[in-house]
């Protein structure tokens, strides 16, 4: 298991986002990966790097579900045009080529997701 981060840890204990219990949960699924992933606190949400690249973020602008972004880092990179990425979830609503979101209305529906949603990240972060 993946390291919490201690300035994740204090964002959620001081949140006051209505989901907070459904982020908690997702959190807890993403640093169970079987994969090395660094945890931070990126756009005053949780966020997860793979290989050094900010990879998975969440967005908490949204009241009604908690929604995550699954990027390859902060900038377009050079090999966007040759990027493929194919979703064996079912969960993955593609914004670009290489950049896309996954959306939980609420705890049961992450709890009744889960594995499709670590399949979905495990293919996205090895993409």
């Amino acid at each position: 298991m993946n390291e919490p981060s201690p300035a994740v840890d204090t964002l959620l204990e001081r949140s006051d986002y209505p989901l907070r219990t459904t982020i908690m949960f997702l959190r807890t699924s993403i640093l169970a990966l079987p994969l090395p992933l660094g945890e931070h606190v990126k756009w005053n949400a949780p966020s997860y790097t793979h290989e050094g690249e900010d990879r998975v973020t969440f967005n908490l602008r949204r009241v009604d579900r908690v929604q995550l972004v699954l990027h390859r880092g902060a900038a377009v990179r050079d090999d966007v045009d040759t990027f493929v990425f194919a979703d064996p979830s079912g969960l993955f609503a593609p914004i670009t080529a290489d950049r896309g979101t996954v959306a939980f209305t609420d705890l049961e529906d992450a709890r009744a997701q889960q594995e499709r949603f670590d399949a979905l990240l495990l293919a996205w972060l090895q993409a």
